[in-house]
């Protein structure tokens, strides 16, 4: 009995080398294992972090075209006031010239009285005409003014929409990168 318990059995020091063999192989594919998720968990985070730089260099060009989409609304607008005030300045100078040539018209009636009334008459109906025809310029070039206005305004909505549907192509659907600006 004594020889029994002291001396195990043949059989079982074999087992156990099997066992332990066995758990030394599972140990190393364990290891084996976490290395290579280890490997893929960089891998995937340094996608993940060049998906963001790629983003974040889109924003950035986004926002870019977006600033330049600002300066040229503003400078149009800059024109197109200034197209307005050279219009309405030529229409206060037609106006003003207009009247000073009534005036003049009414101190020759006086000085030359009612002697010259045929004369007078004639210069009434040219000072008359040439209102008339002011007005129809001064009416063209609003007219025109408006039109240069009204492109001018169509071109800022296509360049905006323009925008908009690149922006959407550029996201891919995802909407990271057309949320990231709202």
């Amino acid at each position: 009995m004594t020889k029994n318990s002291v001396d195990p059995e043949p059989g079982s020091d074999r087992l156990r080398q099997d066992a332990e063999m066995e758990i030394h192989q599972l140990k190393q594919t364990i290891a084996a294992m976490r290395e290579r998720m280890a490997q893929m968990d960089a891998a995937n985070e340094q996608k993940v972090q060049s998906a963001l730089a790629e983003a974040g260099d889109e924003v950035r060009q986004l926002k870019s075209q977006v600033a330049a989409i600002r300066d040229e609304m503003e400078r149009l607008a800059i024109a197109r006031d200034e197209a307005v005030q050279a219009a309405l300045a030529a229409g206060h100078e037609d106006l003003r010239q207009l009247r000073a040539t009534t005036q003049a018209l009414r101190d020759q009636l006086e000085a030359l009285g009612f002697e010259k009334d045929r004369a007078v008459q004639e210069a009434k109906a040219q000072a008359a005409a040439e209102a008339a025809e002011l007005r129809r310029t001064i009416a063209a070039m609003r007219s025109d003014m408006e039109t240069q206005r009204d492109a001018y305004e169509r071109r800022i909505q296509s360049l905006l929409s323009g925008e908009g549907e690149a922006e959407g192509q550029r996201s891919g659907g995802d909407g990271r990168a057309a949320g990231s600006l709202q």
